[in-house]
């Protein structure tokens, strides 16, 4: 079964969503509470614009697995990316409440792959405020260009730094 998540992540990587979702659900059939697979279908069903089952999914999840705090994670990203604030807000309160001591862990990433990361970067920075505002800690982790974006091809640079 992980070969069947496995590649279900590898589909969604490149984009073969119907492939991908065809591996998750043939895992799940294996084992329904796979988090992983669940997971992997929520995302992948967020990729195609299919919200209702991405969300059934996530809640999926957590049936399976109520005390794994990264679904929470995931659940209020989804959540906070539709601009539903207050479900987001709850859902990463629940974090805090399954890990106390651990609030550093909840992490809001992004890269700068290209000029969509640009818009990624800036929203996970954006998620960090709002959580900041909220009073949960979060470490934000961004990747800056070194060089500036201005050539002649309008895409990023290959070099990346850490900031």
């Amino acid at each position: 079964m992980p070969a069947l998540v496995t590649l279900g992540t590898i589909y969604r990587g490149t984009g073969e969503f119907a492939r991908a979702r065809e591996e998750f659900l043939k895992a799940l059939e294996i084992d329904a509470r796979n988090e992983d697979a669940l997971l992997g279908l929520a995302e992948t069903y967020t990729a195609l614009g299919l919200f209702d089952p991405a969300e059934a999914a996530y809640r999926e999840a957590i049936m399976a697995q109520p005390n794994l705090w990264t679904i929470y994670v995931s659940l209020g990203g989804f959540y906070y990316d539709r601009s539903r604030y207050a479900d987001a807000l709850a859902e990463w309160k629940k974090v805090i409440e399954l890990v106390p001591d651990n609030t550093g862990d909840i992490r809001i990433s992004a890269r700068h792959t290209s000029v969509r990361g640009v818009s990624r970067m800036r929203a996970a920075c954006s998620k960090r405020r709002f959580l900041s505002s909220q009073g949960i800690p979060v470490l934000c982790q961004t990747w800056e260009p070194r060089v500036s974006w201005k050539g002649s091809t309008g895409r990023p640079p290959p070099t990346m730094g850490r900031r």
